[in-house]
């Protein structure tokens, strides 16, 4: 499915057609968002408007709100399965209920992707594996992958892009852009490098997000590429944007 064709998907919903490309937007890369990532893609205020969309969600039991701390704000996790069937993606894992540690980097991957409201995102396995094999031209042995053996009788399973960390393209779409966790850069890294020179495809930007105001020097060191490091602020967060693949 294409992001219109989950957008159209969700439309039943009754939502606003903003409304639900943030609940597309935030379902696939994040499963879980606050109340100023919705502020910020729709570009607006925080008010009444802003509460009255997430509190519908719980209200319609699409959403969990809840919060780990009395003085900070409400997350909200999507967690319905009926949402997730729409948008064919019953299996995904953001439905999920995951640790504090966890839940504070899918929110930082949906900082990085509203940093980026023009680009065409690919979020699931088979979105990406459908643009580098077919637009792409690069052979699904090449891509990155991971066999699972089943502990009992049955098929193995290859899943790919096991990290799920989004990747997109600019509107000229000549580019291919990786949004990577810089503690994890150096294994997805020597997959760029590889990726980068085959014909057809090109890797121009690597925007590594880490939880630090500073990139730290070993971050810097791991993202290092010949251009250097150009620091890019998300949200208070700190990400590095690294040019010179390609």
């Amino acid at each position: 499915m294409t992001f219109d064709e989950r957008v159209a998907a969700l439309a039943p919903l009754g939502f606003t057609p903003r409304q639900t490309r943030f609940l597309v937007t935030a379902a696939l890369h994040s499963g879980y968002c606050l109340r100023r990532q919705y502020r910020a893609f729709a570009g607006i205020r925080y008010g009444k408007n802003v509460c009255d969309f997430l509190e519908a969600l719980v209200r319609r039991h699409l959403a969990r709100r809840f919060r780990y701390q009395s003085n900070r704000g409400h997350i909200y996790h999507l967690q319905a399965k009926a949402l997730y069937r729409a948008l064919a993606q019953l299996d995904n894992r953001n439905r999920r209920h995951v640790s504090p540690a966890v839940i504070a980097r899918k929110l930082m991957l949906l900082d990085a992707v509203l940093t980026v409201p023009d680009a065409e995102w690919y979020a699931t396995e088979a979105d990406k594996v459908a643009l580098f094999t077919g637009e792409r031209g690069i052979p699904l042995r090449d891509l990155p992958q991971r066999v699972y053996t089943p502990t009992h009788r049955g098929a193995e399973t290859t899943r790919y892009f096991m990290h799920k960390l989004p990747v997109y393209l600019a509107p000229d779409r000549s580019v291919v852009h990786f949004v990577l966790r810089v503690s994890r850069e150096r294994r997805q890294r020597s997959w760029l490098g590889t990726v980068s020179s085959r014909p057809r495809t090109t890797v121009q930007r690597v925007a590594g997000v880490v939880r630090a105001r500073r990139v730290p020097p070993r971050a810097e060191r791991i993202t290092r590429v010949p251009n250097g490091l150009r620091p890019l602020r998300v949200n208070g967060l700190a990400a590095g944007a690294a040019n010179g693949y390609g």
